[in-house]
């Protein structure tokens, strides 16, 4: 049997896709995706003090209701190294916060108010409880957690 040029064409982008799904399968969330929806809290939101990160929410529409979060990024103003923190407002005045960076691939977490739960941004989907224990892998390691008080209008992370 005669391939013409487009049908060969045809052949190897179906054989190609199905490579890149097989190999998606394997590496999990560690190969697709990894930007979450969770919105941004701007800079000037937030400031460190020592080892201390000290939120204000007067200045953040996305943690002011229940089911709502925010995360930032601190950069390298820590030591040099890069801290992620995804913040969640579990319950009328209890917030939590973690490292936003699932345990496996690294990539960015989502919050899921009505799963209570913390979902890899990526295709493998890795999922988290609300005290960072996994429940779906494939990630194996739970996520970092930070301890954190609520005084007034602000939470202060201990991200020592």
């Amino acid at each position: 049997m005669k391939t013409n040029r487009r049908e060969f064409i045809r052949k190897a982008g179906i054989a190609t896709a199905c490579v890149c799904t097989g190999l998606a399968g394997v590496n999990g969330c560690s190969m697709i995706g990894g930007i979450s929806r969770t919105p941004e809290i701007m800079s000037d939101s937030w400031e460190l003090d020592g080892d201390s990160l000290i939120v204000n929410l007067d200045r953040i529409d996305c943690l002011r209701d229940t089911g709502g979060s925010g995360k930032l990024n601190i950069g390298g103003q820590l030591n040099g190294d890069e801290i992620k923190i995804i913040i969640i407002h579990q319950r009328e005045e209890e917030y939590k916060a973690f490292a936003d960076c699932c345990t496996h691939g690294c990539r960015e977490l989502n919050y899921l108010h009505e799963k209570e739960q913390l979902e890899c941004s990526s295709f493998g989907k890795s999922a988290f409880t609300l005290s960072g224990k996994v429940i779906k892998g494939p990630a194996e390691t739970p996520l970092k957690t930070y301890s954190l008080q609520k005084t007034d209008n602000r939470i202060i992370i201990d991200i020592a």
